[in-house]
């Protein structure tokens, strides 16, 4: 289980105790997918804050969110910890080097954790 609790870290104005783990990725990478398959993120939360939270598992590519993507949205979820599984696909061709999962408050968008995962996976 890859975990990470980003409280004290630099750039982020994050609140001790929230945190973030990927426990499983589906298909495991290297992952050839066919166009609309899901690939599945498995996450456990941890959430301290007294706003809800929002957390969102999204593709990324040479550092950038890989354009064309479809992802799950997220519920609001409250102070408390738990497990999710989120998931994305595309409809075109594509590929995909990292796996990020973010937590943001749920009214105005601030990260309050984020953790990622590098991957190999494609879509044909």
């Amino acid at each position: 289980m890859l975990l990470l609790n980003i409280c004290g870290c630099a750039g982020l104005n994050s609140r001790p105790g929230n945190a973030l783990a990927i426990t499983a990725i589906e298909p495991a990478s290297p992952a050839h997918l066919k166009f609309g398959e899901r690939m599945l993120v498995h996450i456990h939360y941890s959430v301290t804050n007294a706003d809800p939270v929002i957390i969102l598992a999204r593709p990324y590519t040479h550092g950038e969110k890989t354009d064309g993507y479809n992802a799950h949205p997220s519920y609001r979820y409250p102070a408390g910890s738990g497990d999710i599984v989120g998931w994305f696909y595309f409809d075109t061709p594509a590929r995909v080097q990292e796996v990020r999962v973010d937590m943001l408050t749920a009214r105005t968008r601030q990260p309050v954790a984020s953790i990622s995962q590098a991957i190999n996976a494609s879509w044909q």
